[in-house]
């Protein structure tokens, strides 16, 4: 029994937060004066939310265990089990932590072009984005925000296509 590690990305968790940076990308360039502060604040929650399930993307191993056995026919016959992980939570700081593998962590890094210490303190100015922009009516929630959020997001998913060998061609852009 063997398992195999494809690639330090999972591209199935990978694709769903370049979908909601995409999203969040379209938001601020649709925006007009009427309602720019609204469709902002709604694409900065996007875009957290894309950099908490593209960190995620390095957390969740698709794990394939590959098992070998014979048939009723003597035939050799090979059985592949995807193992399924749920891992929750939305603070940045925390995710970037769990990243398992340090040489993931080292070519995040790497890619990104700065050291763990820049990128905790870029993860922490808006790690609670997601839980405290999405109400903006609530007393506790964020009162002021700004785009550098977008260029974190972004930052972040063109390191991660980088890490995970991703191409244009697979619909991300």
């Amino acid at each position: 029994m063997d398992d195999i590690r494809l690639n330090p990305v999972n591209i199935s968790v990978f694709t769903v937060g370049a979908g909601y940076l995409m999203s969040a990308k379209h938001l601020v360039a649709t925006r007009t004066k009427e309602n720019s502060s609204q469709v902002c604040v709604s694409a900065f929650v996007l875009a957290a939310l894309s950099i908490e399930i593209l960190l995620k993307s390095l957390i969740i191993d698709r794990k394939f265990t590959l098992k070998e056995s014979l048939n009723e026919d003597g035939l050799t016959e090979f059985t592949i089990e995807n193992e399924k992980v749920k891992f929750k939570g939305h603070l940045f700081e925390e995710l970037y932590k769990n990243i398992k593998e340090n040489t993931v962590r080292g070519q995040l890094l790497a890619e990104l072009g700065c050291s763990e210490e820049e990128l905790l303190t870029r993860l922490k100015r808006y790690q609670d984005y997601y839980t405290k922009a999405r109400y903006t009516y609530e007393s506790d929630s964020l009162k002021t925000t700004n785009s550098g959020i977008i260029t974190l997001a972004s930052d972040i998913e063109s390191a991660i296509k980088r890490i995970g060998n991703i191409s244009e061609q697979r619909g991300l852009r």
